[in-house]
């Protein structure tokens, strides 16, 4: 039997469903069902283990006898997982909380270098070396890029320093 297989025998046992086990949890409808075919996150076979209050490993099939419901001529048998599977499993899980640790410790740098570059015309003058009327002049015969947002008038540092890159006079270029 596998994960699955066994999370169905402990729904049954217990009376409910895997959807209603699913919804419980907070669990995506469904998600339990491509455990079969993929690596759950060993936070979310805890969460149904906790659920059930059985040992992790009787819900992985570690080696451990599982009541299960048997008929007259069936007996219990041991299920077990590979120790692969719950390797992967495991690493699936930490690789997961991983990437979340790192994209919220970098999300605040991102975030100030995507927006602290957006100059107004003043700052973007002063960052050009220019009078505000002469680059108020360009934007208007479409020298610089620039955009507007409820009348104002803002620029990209990234698009002022492409425009600067563009009007460099390299030696090759004088002949």
């Amino acid at each position: 039997m596998n994960l699955v297989a066994n999370i169905k025998r402990l729904c049954k046992q217990s009376g409910t469903t895997i959807s209603k086990l699913e919804k419980s949890l907070g669990f995506g409808r469904g998600s339990i069902y491509v455990w079969d075919k993929s690596h759950p996150s060993i936070s979310k076979v805890m969460a149904v283990a906790d659920f059930f209050d059985v040992p992790i490993q009787q819900l992985l099939g570690r080696d451990v006898p599982v009541k299960a419901e048997k008929s007259k001529e069936e007996t219990a048998k041991p299920l077990t997982m590979t120790t692969t599977d719950l390797i992967e499993a495991l690493r699936a899980d930490i690789a997961s909380d991983l990437k979340a640790q790192i994209l919220a410790e970098l999300e605040p740098e991102i975030k100030r270098r995507l927006y602290s570059n957006i100059f107004d015309i003043k700052e973007a003058a002063l960052y050009l070396k220019l009078s505000e009327s002469t680059l108020r002049r360009m934007v208007r015969d479409g020298e610089v890029p620039y955009f507007k947002q409820r009348g104002n008038i803002y620029f990209r540092q990234i698009d002022l320093d492409k425009h600067i890159e563009n009007r460099i006079i390299r030696k090759d270029d004088r002949q």
